[in-house]
């Protein structure tokens, strides 16, 4: 490798195990009555969505701040590459106005270096013979970046709700 080259950074990657099968997590993940329920950092809510699950389909949602915050609405848009259920899902992924037009990171507080479209990769992997599932989320979004976002944070949370999401299924 030339002197002047460095390895890429790392993105942001969480793996977490959580205590239900594979289809049950990829049901809380994807079908918007369960994904209403969690997909968002505490406190936060997530009012509006809608998913159109196979390749080409979008996702499309608000998450909500608190009122004690501001009360605002952040907007994002997914569009699926890739759908195998209830194994995997990777999508482009990126931050948009209440019409669905593609804003910059910025709009919403992020750092101007914040990448205007990211990948996100999901992936179920059974775990325990199947009653647990490996679940690993990866955005392109690079690790310290994210680290000075809040992004880390904000998705431990987010899982959190997930996991307790799954206790209530």
């Amino acid at each position: 490798m030339p002197a002047n080259d460095k390895p890429a950074e790392p993105i942001l990657t969480l793996t977490r195990v959580f205590d239900a099968p594979p289809d049950v997590v990829f049901k809380a993940w994807y079908e918007p009555e369960h994904f209403k329920q969690w997909f968002s950092p505490a406190e936060f809510t997530v009012p509006d969505c809608e998913i159109d699950l196979r390749p080409g389909g979008v996702l499309r949602f608000s998450m909500q701040s608190p009122q004690w915050l501001d009360g605002k609405k952040i907007w994002s848009k997914g569009v699926f590459r890739e759908v195998e259920v209830p194994k995997r899902t990777v999508s482009v992924v990126n931050f948009t106005d209440e019409s669905g037009t593609p804003v910059k990171p910025a709009h919403y507080g992020l750092s101007e270096d914040f990448p205007d479209t990211m990948v996100m990769t999901v992936i179920f992997e059974p775990h325990d013979g199947g009653k647990k599932t490996t679940l690993t989320m990866s955005q392109s979004i690079p690790l310290s970046i994210a680290e000075r976002n809040g992004a880390l944070i904000g998705w431990g949370q987010t899982l959190d709700k997930l996991a307790a999401h799954l206790k209530r299924m």
